[in-house]
């Protein structure tokens, strides 16, 4: 997801992660240029009581037995993005080792570059890597590329009682399908929320906003009655903006192509890619954009990932609609100025529209050039086992599962699992096109909204130029395209 990474200020204290994992990944060589970590240490007792079931824990302490010593001498390479659960992927690692005596490296970049380096990988048809990591948009570039190959039939041979394959949430499994194959297996996926600071909303007589325009009324009133932002929105021209677009449109009651909705069904979503940039509701949305400016933090046309995060953590916006992966940090009093002044609700919508929760994250995939496919597979499946999951988000990670989602020791760590659980299934897959052109996409949609943001062009002219050159794009890539 077009973002940044908080990695240094992770390093630097434990935060929703445990010391010790924190200091093995800072340890590791988490901070260097070509981020390599190499897990090392002993398993983790605790792992299996994540089992939500008995037959499940049966099935996963068989595999586990099974897997002992299996791949000693041997080393499981693995490529994939610097996000802020790296050290309890860390941990998991070691785990891995632990139990099968393999090596196992990681490389971890930033987003952007882990997306160039992984598709260098496919065009090189290299085994440098054997599991390859992946976000929802890379889904169909990769399938089409044939980067990573098809898992159903590793799947279907798996031990339904371990695999527990219907537990994944439901939008994850559906976004690792490409032309009815599956290409990868869900391990932490995000979901946008809103997060608002208490006192603040008191201090200004506003109740948390349901409706979007309850949600712009309340920017205004914070602002003017305490002085502080109302929010902070991606604004930045290019992939930020281009990105809040697409956060923001459905719950607008509108699309961005015409078939890109989530009533059109699974499989439906690319059959028409008519952009309807221009439409009421995709102009509501831009001009929303451009309304909120003077209720947002000083520089806000710069806003992007980060520059969100920061200001609701340091108290200069009362209301923000971030990735779940800001929230656990603002528990951190040496990172976070609202710890325990925060409360989390779902996104506000478009009143008479049906929710629709953004969602994205990560999937792991073999690399079809691998030499190692089986061990590849073996720590794909391992990993993605509810046991390890569960201990994954215990560790400061994020929970694939409904089971995880629900288990009791989580929810009281994680009191905001409670809204996640309610929202996971209004997401769809395609929140974000999941087409091979999702990059170009994103890009040229949030440099004309850049352009009307920063003054350059009317709205007109800003979207109407959206709607011509995507769908110049689209159509010489063979879509069908009115």
């Amino acid at each position: 997801m077009y973002r940044r990474t908080r990695w240094q200020r992770l390093c630097a204290t434990s935060g929703a992660v445990t010391l010790a994992a924190t200091l093995a990944a800072c340890s590791s060589g988490g901070d260097t240029s070509s981020g390599q970590v190499s897990g090392s240490g002993g398993g983790d007792a605790e792992t299996s009581s994540f089992a939500p079931t008995p037959e499940n824990k049966t099935a996963y302490a068989s595999y586990v037995g099974a897997l002992k010593g299996k791949y000693s001498g041997k080393t499981l390479r693995i490529i994939g993005v610097k996000d802020p659960w790296l050290p309890a992927f860390t941990k998991s690692i070691a785990e891995f080792k632990a139990i099968t005596g393999a090596e196992v490296t990681f490389e971890n970049y930033a987003y952007d570059d882990t997306y160039s380096k992984e598709i260098l990988l496919g065009q090189q048809k290299s085994a440098a890597a054997d599991v390859i990591m992946f976000d929802i948009p890379w889904v169909g570039k990769f399938a089409q590329t044939g980067l990573v190959e098809p898992l159903d039939d590793r799947i279907a041979k798996a031990d339904k009682n371990l695999i527990m394959y219907d537990d994944f949430y439901k939008v994850m499994s559906s976004a690792a399908k490409w032309d009815g194959k599956t290409i990868g297996v869900p391990f932490a996926p995000y979901f946008i929320m809103q997060l608002t600071n208490k006192d603040v909303l008191a201090q200004a007589g506003v109740t948390p906003p349901k409706t979007i325009d309850e949600f712009q009324q309340a920017c205004q009133t914070i602002k003017a009655k305490t002085g502080v932002a109302g929010t902070a929105i991606n604004n930045q021209t290019g992939t930020a903006v281009g990105q809040a677009y697409f956060e923001w449109i459905y719950n607008m009651g509108g699309r961005p192509f015409a078939s890109e909705h989530p009533d059109s069904g699974d499989g439906k979503y690319y059959t028409d890619m008519t952009p309807k940039f221009s439409s009421p509701e995709s102009k509501a949305t831009v001009k929303m954009f451009k309304d909120l400016l003077t209720c947002e933090p000083p520089g806000a046309k710069n806003i992007a990932w980060q520059e969100r995060y920061s200001a609701f953590a340091t108290g200069q916006a009362a209301m923000i609609s971030p990735w779940n992966y800001d929230i656990p940090p603002l528990d951190d009093t040496t990172q976070s100025a609202v710890s325990g002044k925060y409360d989390v609700q779902p996104v506000p919508v478009k009143s008479g529209v049906k929710l629709n929760t953004p969602v994205g994250g990560w999937m792991m995939g073999v690399n079809a050039n691998s030499q190692q496919k089986d061990m590849a597979w073996d720590f794909t499946l391992w990993f993605s086992t509810p046991a390890v999951n569960g201990a994954f988000m215990n560790n400061g990670g994020f929970a694939a599962r409904y089971s995880v989602s629900k288990n009791a020791k989580l929810v009281q760590k994680y009191p905001w699992l409670k809204v996640q659980q309610g929202v996971v299934d209004t997401a769809f897959p395609a929140f974000r096109p999941q087409v091979p052109e999702a990059f170009e996409i994103m890009k040229k949609l949030g440099d004309n909204i850049g352009s009307y943001l920063a003054g350059q062009a009317d709205l007109d002219t800003a979207m109407g130029n959206a709607d011509s050159q995507l769908g110049t794009l689209l159509k010489n890539a063979g879509y069908t395209v009115h």
